[in-house]
């Protein structure tokens, strides 16, 4: 990201701070958003390019996200086995990264406004 953003001139947005620390279910429910969010990243990356953005340009983290289907099909194979599963404790930890992206989300549009 640091690469990309010194690509696009951009200055980084300050860290947002400790990560906590997540049960087993929890992660799950983390990694199913940021692997679901590689799925998302090839429309993206389609875009980008015409942008004339792409792997070694701008775009390097789309780049290693477009490339990491495996991962997507090891954390459903995950899923399948997993024995003890508590929705909830996923669905907190998949909405707290939902979150998180929304905040940065809006942050850099405050950034770029000023």
């Amino acid at each position: 990201m640091a690469a990309d953003l010194a690509d696009l001139q951009a200055e980084p947005l300050p860290q947002q701070g400790p990560v906590p620390t997540l049960d087993p279910t929890g992660l799950v429910g983390v990694l199913y958003v940021l692997e679901g969010s590689s799925l998302g990243a090839r429309v993206i990356a389609r875009d980008a390019y015409h942008l004339g953005l792409c792997a070694t340009y701008g775009a390097r983290h789309l780049g290693r996200q477009v490339q990491a289907l495996e991962t997507w099909r090891g954390l459903l194979a995950l899923l399948e086995d997993g024995d003890t599963f508590n929705l909830a404790s996923a669905v907190a930890a998949a909405n707290a990264v939902f979150d998180t992206a929304r905040l940065a989300v809006l942050r850099a549009g405050d950034a770029a406004h000023s």
